[in-house]
């Protein structure tokens, strides 16, 4: 993979962000779309680094369905 593939997944989740429907849906859908990416696929270092602190964010919460993954999402949304 790398910075072609990264670039694809990043505009397919943009898509899903401005897309009309409600916001958990289009947000899950987004974090779908770039949840592959990996660190070694972004431009640099310091993206990579921003990268990694922005998943690990993301995922920062465990699932309470062992089904799922981890994706935290703020209470005010839920």
């Amino acid at each position: 993979m790398g910075q072609e593939y990264a670039r694809e997944k990043f505009v397919t989740a943009m898509s899903s962000l401005v897309s009309p429907g409600d916001i958990r849906k289009r947000l899950e859908g987004a974090y779908m779309s770039f949840h592959p990416v990996q660190a070694k696929d972004v431009k640099g270092p310091e993206m990579a680094t921003q990268y990694k602190v922005f998943m690990s964010r993301l995922t920062t919460v465990k699932a309470s369905n062992p089904q799922q993954g981890p994706i935290c999402m703020p209470r005010s949304i839920r």
